[in-house]
């Protein structure tokens, strides 16, 4: 079974709370989600009410790992407070590729959620930057679930299974794309499915998916 490690980033968006999620529910028990939270110099010191340290981000994340049947042993966390020349999303980056396995992202983070005005950055400028910049693979969520909220560890129903997860790939013959597939296949576990798509404009004859994902 192969093992990795999950980074993603957290600023205290509700959109990066379901990138945590997300990642989580990719987990496995070999795997580690490492939380990462960065904020400017000074921050921690109560200038920043969304700003936390790393217990507490630790305490947080542990709290969600076990709604999906995750161990406390394979949450950590990280928090760091930024020098001026230093960008967060060169933090992120930057510890996602040394790390990391894979890099998991709000696509939208607090600086969206401040702002009525987006257009010159629908991802989000650090989401953007960590998208162009990361050499290991990279998840941009999306906040489609509603808000964060957390449950006390006792009212979690350990019995039931885990849902399944259903993941779509697009195709169309790259090598790119091939080990887009191969990445979704890693992530899964008996009882999930994976359905390959590919898209084409009706001028030319159509190609099965399952040929262009041949080696």
């Amino acid at each position: 079974m192969r093992s990795a490690t999950f980074c993603v980033a957290v600023d205290g968006s509700h959109v990066s709370y379901q990138a945590m999620r997300l990642a989580m529910s990719l987990m496995q028990r070999k795997d580690t989600l490492l939380v990462l939270h960065a904020v400017e110099e000074g921050s921690l010191a109560g200038k920043d009410a969304n700003a936390m340290d790393a217990d507490t981000l630790h305490k947080n994340a542990v709290i969600e790992a076990l709604k999906y049947r995750l161990l406390a042993e394979q949450v950590q966390a990280e928090s760091i407070e930024l020098k001026p020349d230093r960008s967060v999303a060169q933090f992120l980056v930057s510890t996602a590729n040394t790390r990391g396995k894979v890099f998991v992202v709000g696509a939208s983070g607090r600086g969206a959620e401040q702002s009525k005005s987006s257009a010159s950055h629908p991802l989000g400028s650090v989401a953007e930057q960590c998208l162009y910049h990361s050499k290991c693979p990279i998840i941009l969520a999306r906040d489609t679930l509603g808000k964060f909220a957390f449950k006390h560890p006792e009212d979690i129903d350990q019995s039931k299974p885990r849902p399944a997860l259903n993941l779509a790939v697009a195709v169309d013959g790259s090598n790119i794309a091939k080990r887009a597939f191969d990445r979704a296949v890693s992530f899964v576990s008996p009882g999930d499915s994976i359905a390959a798509y590919h898209v084409h404009d009706g001028m030319h004859l159509s190609t099965n998916p399952a040929f262009l994902l041949k080696n």
